[in-house]
């Protein structure tokens, strides 16, 4: 289905969305805005104030829930399903069966594999190509994952920052001024996501540039 196509008999809203009159994939009175040449497959769901860019693509049984953004050249395999509030930068492509939590950021051309699970409020960089959730941080609920980015090797989120290896063991050593206690988990967590992404031979350092 060519939904620019299809929404072109919707009514406008003062605000720019278009309203859903009650389709099957969309209920009543929801609102969406897009690009041109959005496609859609079989048995998509789209929330309310949902956004999305130009040339995205939507595998079937896709499900989006209220206000997603999407950006330009987005691609989603079958069976990908996103929570509410989550955004994804242009040209990201996330493989079959995919599932993001609530507001979970991806930066520009991240690309998942299929049966990838991100819990809410995960933080992906730009670039991004595989990416493992370490769940919440105990007592002050900061989600953190490990990231493989081709360039840039491991990347480390804890809440909203985003290190690499080396910045992250400096924050929590030398330079962490709270709770030894909570430096001390952290560094063990970063010896884990070391060991893991040697396991599944990830580069860990980055990529000096050529020339």
């Amino acid at each position: 289905m060519n939904l620019a196509a299809e929404i072109r008999g919707w009514p406008r809203g003062t605000d720019d969305w278009f309203v859903s009159p009650g389709v099957e994939w969309c209920a009543a009175g929801a609102r969406v805005t897009l690009g041109a040449e959005v496609t859609l497959g079989d048995g998509v769901t789209l929330g309310d104030r949902v956004t999305l860019g130009a040339e995205v693509t939507l595998g079937d049984e896709v499900t989006l829930g209220d206000r997603v953004t999407l950006g330009d050249g987005v691609t989603l395999g079958a069976w990908v399903t996103l929570g509410a509030w989550v955004t994804l930068g242009d040209r990201v492509t996330l493989g079959d069966g995919v599932t993001l939590g609530d507001r979970v950021r991806l930066g520009d051309g991240v690309r998942l594999g299929a049966e990838v699970t991100l819990g809410d409020r995960v933080k992906l960089g730009d670039g991004v190509t595989a990416a493992i959730d370490l769940g919440l941080e105990p007592g002050r609920n900061y989600r953190r994952s490990f990231q493989r980015h081709p360039a840039r090797g491991v990347l480390f989120q804890a809440g909203c920052h985003l290190f690499t290896l080396p910045d992250a063991r400096h924050h929590w050593g030398v330079a962490y001024q709270g709770e030894r206690a909570i430096a001390a988990a952290y560094l063990r967590l970063l010896d884990y996501c070391e060991a893991e992404a040697t396991a599944r031979g990830w580069n860990l350092s980055a990529t000096p540039a050529s020339g």
